[in-house]
């Protein structure tokens, strides 16, 4: 997902949850972070996401019980940080698993084609994800603009190691400053993507961390559900 699907996740979220007004700056900060591993070196998407099975503390299990819990309890913003966080790690998993059942001549062309097929759907999937941001800022301009001042109104307090404060705050300016849309722009027909398949995976990704905030919440003592 780009950082402005991932932001009106967060603000649907957010209305699910019916959580205040306030709550949208720490929110849309945590759902851009995990991506801050893009701008430092040595950092790798999968840590920041939970998805490693190999390294100690990187998984989603971990991040629930090191991070999203204790916040229940812990400082301002910060379970409002880590609930933006968790819903940029479920809806990045969603919008994987619905490309591979949805469109897999995509995803099996980039994943698994020769290197000329892949490098051509590479290019054409980035730039088509491109074309849709343009198309979900213009239906959503207002919510989307409201939603760049609130990331921009944000404190930096919290992060996942090896990330460091510096790293956030240099990532959410790249962020509002020139991804909400993308500055570059996409002067294509779309092929493969559709704006039906970003909002259907917007709503699941609503829908399922709102699932696993209600099971954390009303059932702390018993072990998750996946």
């Amino acid at each position: 997902m780009t950082p402005l699907q991932h932001l009106l996740v967060v603000e649907r979220l957010r209305q699910r949850l019916d959580w205040p007004l306030t709550c949208r700056p720490a929110m849309t900060l945590g759902a851009i972070s995990p991506d801050a591993h893009r701008i430092v070196a040595d950092i790798g998407h999968r840590d920041m996401h939970f998805r490693s099975r190999t390294t100690p503390g990187r998984r989603l299990i971990d991040f629930l019980g090191s991070y999203l819990r204790p916040a229940a309890d812990g400082p301002p913003d910060s379970l409002e940080f880590w609930v933006g966080w968790l819903s940029h790690i479920i809806a990045d998993d969603i919008w994987r698993h619905n490309l591979q059942r949805d469109i897999p001549d995509l995803w099996d062309g980039v994943v698994r084609g020769a290197s000329g097929e892949a490098d051509y759907l590479r290019k054409t999937y980035l730039a088509e994800c491109d074309k849709l941001d343009e198309i979900v800022h213009a239906d959503h301009r207002e919510v989307a603009a409201e939603l760049r001042e609130a990331l921009l109104a944000a404190e930096i307090h919290f992060t996942v190691e090896p990330l460091a404060l510096e790293d956030l705050h240099s990532w959410r300016l790249t962020v509002a400053q020139s991804m909400l849309p993308s500055l570059a722009g996409a002067h294509i027909e779309l092929q493969y993507l559709t704006i039906e398949f970003v909002e259907e995976c917007i709503f699941q990704a609503v829908e399922e961390v709102f699932r696993i905030i209600q099971w954390e919440t009303e059932e702390p003592e018993l072990p998750p559900i996946f």
